[in-house]
């Protein structure tokens, strides 16, 4: 599977954030971005003053690693968690989460522990979640509410991503760095198109 890449870009602008921290990448949207560091998500305003942050708690998560944010088109956030203290024992304990982005209040809780022990860059595209890990994109749907169940998933060249979307005909994908540096492929934005991905066959010939 090729992916095209984009190497060159402008830098248009360049902003100071006193406050508030943006670890996790920026979810844009009407009312300003938004941002997740760990257990907490910011909300920063249009000029980027913090309007309100919130610690994340869900329950029998000990030390959670909230990933990169999305949203559904009803507009709330949506999150992969990770519990890191079960994931440092080798232990699956993920979660994924919906949240109104007004009071931060949490409206749903998907648990994904059964699928994966990590989950950190994902989206949700056509009602379908499309999650990052490893060398694959593994797409879910709800068969009811709260349970997923896989569809198909995706084998690409650039392993556990560490942000994803979808936007036009291209998967675009950032992919960490650490791991391009061991492939021998350069640090980027790498773009795949929706067209040209087959899902894997997971018969015993490709095992």
């Amino acid at each position: 599977l090729q992916a095209t890449q984009t190497r060159e870009i402008e830098l248009l602008s360049e902003i100071s954030v006193p406050l508030g921290t943006l670890q996790q990448g920026i979810l844009l949207k009407k009312d300003g971005y938004y941002s997740s560091n760990h257990a907490e998500i910011i909300h920063f305003d249009t000029q980027w003053r913090v309007s309100r942050r919130i610690i994340i708690e869900i329950d029998k998560m000990s030390r959670l690693h909230i990933g990169i944010l999305s949203k559904e088109r009803n507009g709330y956030l949506v999150a992969g968690i990770i519990d890191l203290d079960s994931y440092e024992r080798r232990e699956s304990n993920t979660r994924i989460v919906k949240i109104n982005p007004i009071d931060f209040h949490i409206e749903q809780v998907i648990n994904f522990s059964e699928h994966s022990k990590y989950i950190d860059a994902f989206i949700i595209y056509k009602n379908e979640y499309w999650v990052s890990y490893k060398n694959f994109i593994s797409v879910y749907a709800e068969s009811d509410p709260g349970v997923l169940n896989r569809l198909r998933r995706y084998k690409i060249l650039t392993g556990t991503s560490q942000g994803i979307r979808i936007k036009g005909s291209k998967l675009y994908v950032i992919p960490e760095n650490n791991l391009m540096r061991v492939r021998g492929m350069p640090n980027g934005i790498y773009a795949y198109t929706l067209d040209a991905l087959v899902p894997y066959d997971e018969s015993l010939l490709n095992s």
